[in-house]
């Protein structure tokens, strides 16, 4: 849980600061999800509250169960950033809109 939360403030740290995410991040869009695109065995031994779990190697199959709208705001996060990368592209393939990592 502690390398998932220090991840996950170094990517806000990097986005406030206009780094390696695609988009600055302020705060939280109304109706958006938060997604974790580790695996369920990562997922289990500690998440952020209200995460979501939708492993990068299933998320294209799993998505539409929670965001059927594909303009729905999706907080993707992993342990570096490799598998939300990974997670971006499926879900752009599958025409995704408003993607955050």
């Amino acid at each position: 849980m502690k390398n998932v939360f220090l991840s996950v403030c170094a990517l806000f740290l990097l986005a406030a600061a206009g780094g390696c995410c695609d988009k600055k991040i302020s705060s939280p869009e109304q109706g958006a999800l938060l997604i974790d695109v580790r695996s369920p065995q990562e997922f289990q031994e500690g998440a952020l509250k209200g995460a979501i779990n939708l492993p990068h190697d299933r998320i294209g199959e799993m998505i539409e169960t929670v965001a059927p709208d594909r303009n729905t705001p999706l907080y993707l996060y992993c342990r570096s950033g490799r598998r939300v990368g990974f997670a971006m592209k499926t879900l752009k393939s599958k025409k995704y809109t408003v993607m955050y990592n």
